[in-house]
């Protein structure tokens, strides 16, 4: 069986500009996940250490 495969390129366009925004998002999180990082290892109590972890479970899902 041949099928005729129609690509519309003008939505793989948008599909790879939509790509890019969510990698350079994702990126300017993983360095906001680490100056937080870096605020919360100078103080102490439970909702750091909450923040903490919090921040290394995003980390180990990436």
């Amino acid at each position: 069986m041949k099928r005729d495969l129609q690509i519309n390129y003008g939505v793989l366009d948008d599909i790879i500009g939509e790509l890019r925004t969510y990698k350079c998002a994702l990126e300017k999180m993983d360095d906001s996940l680490d100056k937080v990082s870096t605020f919360v290892q100078t103080n102490e109590g439970k909702s750091v250490e909450a923040w903490d972890q919090n921040i290394s479970d995003f980390k180990k899902l990436r």
